[in-house]
């Protein structure tokens, strides 16, 4: 596997991690600021992670900048790291 296949699908994984972020949110019946007002505590959890994730997802591209070769051994720890990622969200 190169090194491009493994970062795709890391890619991949981060930005299905990012869309489920916002399938929690509940949008009020009535869109306005006052009700907007009522769901800060949703959409600050939310900013929060897609920071967070944005983070990880930043650093995982700069330490497979260094990666020369990719081997079993990297697969598996990745697969393990994308796994991690699914439980780091904050959630409301």
């Amino acid at each position: 596997m190169t090194k491009n296949r493994l970062e795709v699908f890391t890619d991949g994984v981060m930005a299905i991690v990012i869309t489920i972020l916002v399938l929690d949110i509940k949008l009020p019946e009535m869109l306005s600021f006052s009700m907007s007002y009522e769901i800060r505590h949703t959409f600050i959890a939310y900013t929060v992670s897609f920071i967070f994730i944005s983070v990880i997802w930043v650093s995982h591209h700069r330490l497979f900048q260094l990666v020369d070769k990719i081997d079993y051994t990297v697969i598996l720890a990745n697969i393990f790291f994308a796994f991690l990622v699914n439980f780091v969200p904050i959630s409301n």
